[in-house]
């Protein structure tokens, strides 16, 4: 009787493993297969040479990108060749002065892909009004930072449509090294002017924004950055911050050069929500290369430094 249930459980077995197997389904699923491009990314400002990082990657946030070394890369200014960069350190360099009312052309042949090119020019320089850190206004948040608040004052002259990057740098002596360090601060606003440009990552490094809602005006942006505190502040019950100044670096910035900051903080934030949102959709990263990925973008700036009481 033993042997009979023993042959009756395995063929119970047989029998459910094959009606199983009878409802599932085969689905063939065609994954893309991608290929390498070249990755181009230059960032150019009034007064400065050029410097080309070029590199070869499927996509332009692979953590490795092999480095090329080995192409022929034109300048153009206004359509005239002007320069033949030589790579130094991984590094294409050249000479050449950029300036303002100038279009530059890049151009790069490398093995075994079409010719890589993009254009771009540099914008006129900002105006900044002013700025004033606000007096006692450094709160601990729930991310256990130090916030300070700074009011930035930007001149918009221009009617046409505008766009600017605001970075905010600290200099202070380390309490740890006794050093001079000059950082650069996270920081965010909920100035509609920047709120106006949706999301984005939680601190970021710089802020980008277009002079949609101060056109041929004047604006005030409440920023709120991380201030500089001791080493051994604890849990916030004995808080203390260094004597520093701020320097505020104030961009213009081109289209090409807004369009892929802010692609690029939108990844970024997908990235930091993607755990709550596994489905998000994935953020088409912008470029101006044609032929490849990656930035060629012009910019001027003008720098103000705001000493803390």
């Amino acid at each position: 009787m033993s042997i009979l249930l023993t042959v009756m459980k395995k063929l119970s077995i047989i029998i459910l493993f094959a009606f199983i197997s009878s409802c599932t389904k085969i689905v063939d699923i065609d994954v893309p297969v991608y290929s390498e491009k070249p990755v181009a990314y230059s960032l150019f400002a009034k007064d400065s040479t050029f410097k080309i990082q070029l590199t070869k990657a499927v996509d332009i946030f692979d953590a490795y990108q092999e480095p090329v070394t080995e192409a022929e890369v034109l300048l153009y200014e206004d359509d005239f060749l002007v320069d033949s960069l030589i790579c130094h350190d991984e590094i294409f360099e050249s000479d050449v002065i950029a300036g303002i009312d100038k279009t530059y052309k890049i151009t790069a042949k490398i093995d075994g892909f079409e010719t890589v090119y993009a254009s771009d020019y540099i914008p006129d320089s900002p105006v900044l009004g002013g700025c004033v850190i606000v007096d006692n206004s450094i709160v601990l948040d729930e991310e256990e930072v130090l916030n300070q608040e700074a009011q930035i004052t930007i001149q918009d002259n221009n009617p046409e449509e505008n766009f600017y990057e605001l970075i905010l740098l600290k200099r202070y002596i380390s309490d740890y090294t006794n050093e001079e360090v000059i950082a650069n601060s996270y920081c965010y606003s909920e100035s509609p002017v920047i709120v106006e440009e949706g999301q984005l990552p939680v601190y970021p490094e710089t802020l980008v924004f277009s002079d949609k809602l101060f056109n041929n005006s004047e604006v005030t942006l409440s920023i709120f950055y991380e201030a500089p505190h001791s080493t051994n502040y604890g849990d916030g019950s004995n808080i203390t911050y260094l004597d520093y100044s701020l320097i505020v670096v104030l961009r213009s910035i081109t289209p090409d050069y807004y369009n892929y900051t802010n692609t690029l903080y939108q990844h970024i934030y997908n990235q930091d929500t993607d755990v709550w949102n596994p489905v998000s959709e994935p953020v088409q990263m912008y470029s101006n290369i044609q032929n490849g990925l990656g930035i060629f973008a012009g910019y001027s700036e003008i720098r103000l430094e705001v000493v803390s009481d």
